[in-house]
């Protein structure tokens, strides 16, 4: 099967500005990466994802080593914005 691969990082950037709603600021914050690199792995994983959703091709998420943690995400209070969804 054709497909495309996204990295851990892009994973992360569409993670937490698409699913949990951070800006992109505070995003970029909680990564430890500056807002413009964030801005380019958030368009190149947007890029990819559509283009495999549209085509019918799988996903590949590759990026190294790396540990997942049952850690919540920061809350308000800890600097990080959420923004505003409507209809939610």
């Amino acid at each position: 099967m054709r497909g495309v691969t996204l990295t851990l990082d892009g994973l992360e950037a569409l993670r937490l500005v698409d699913a949990e709603g951070f800006e992109q600021e505070a995003a970029a914050r909680f990564m430890g990466i500056s807002r413009p690199t964030l801005s380019r792995l958030l368009a190149e994983a947007r890029e990819l994802v559509a283009r495999a959703l549209a085509s019918g091709w799988a996903i590949r998420i590759e990026g190294g080593n790396t540990l997942f943690t049952e850690e919540p995400l920061p809350e308000i209070g800890d600097g990080l914005r959420r923004r505003r969804r409507g209809g939610r």
